[in-house]
């Protein structure tokens, strides 16, 4: 059987609860405890086995919301490394969920695991199969999604342009500048309204961009949930 890859920026998070669809038939799910055990990439890295290094940094700027990653991590780096500092600077995981199987949770390739961690408002998604970002079979971050302006312990969420879920069309138009293309092509009306944002920024809008009370519901980077996005932006 041909090998399906990730499709690059397109192929995380969410997607996000409001407009992600599962696609692929998954053979294993379960809502895993906070996270302890071993650093297989399956099983949960311990959060005491990585030194600090967030200490000279704010936490909102250690999870900032960036094209590449997070403020502390870029995409492709190991799940045993970024997870602990994810959860020394968030705290323990409100949910997360494993899979594996043929494109678990709409997300990866054939017989691959998928990792979601949800931190409140913030999620990871840490997967083993071939991505743009790494392709040895080590479990890395691939992608995340924010749908609130902070997470479950407080901590702020934005962009290095300060865009931040809530954001109105025009904070988005001033942040971004010509980067920033809310064209609704032809089969894309929503909801939801979906769009490329800058270099690999996903954007979901409450609605019409040419709305004026149209505000930021979501936004993402990285590998996207098969089935999600409207034709227009496959």
């Amino acid at each position: 059987m041909k090998r399906r890859t990730a499709v690059g920026i397109w192929a995380l998070v969410m997607m996000m609860a409001v407009v992600g669809l599962s696609c692929g038939q998954a053979t294993e799910r379960e809502r895993l405890p906070v996270p302890t055990g071993s650093r297989s990439g399956i099983e949960s890295p311990s959060v005491m086995e990585s030194p600090s290094t967030t200490q000279s940094m704010s936490p909102a700027r250690a999870v900032q919301l960036r094209t590449n990653g997070l403020g502390l991590a870029r995409f492709g780096e190991p799940m045993v490394d970024i997870f602990p500092l994810l959860v020394e600077i968030l705290g323990p995981p409100v949910d997360e969920i494993r899979m594996h199987g043929d494109m678990p949770y709409g997300y990866g390739d054939m017989d691959s695991t998928v990792r979601r961690v949800d931190f409140g408002g913030l999620y990871a998604v840490f997967g083993d199969w071939d991505t743009h970002y790494r392709d040895d079979g080590v479990m890395h971050l691939a992608g995340w999604g924010a749908s609130e302006r902070r997470t479950a312990n407080g901590t702020v969420l934005s962009t290095p342009e300060g865009i931040a879920v809530g954001a109105s069309v025009a904070d988005l138009e001033e942040a971004l500048g010509p980067s920033l293309d809310l064209s609704v092509h032809e089969g894309c009306t929503g909801p939801p309204w979906c769009f490329i944002a800058g270099s690999g920024l996903v954007v979901s809008l409450t609605g019409s961009p040419s709305d004026p009370d149209s505000r930021l519901a979501a936004l993402s980077a990285g590998v996207q949930r098969e089935g999600w996005a409207p034709s227009c932006l496959e």
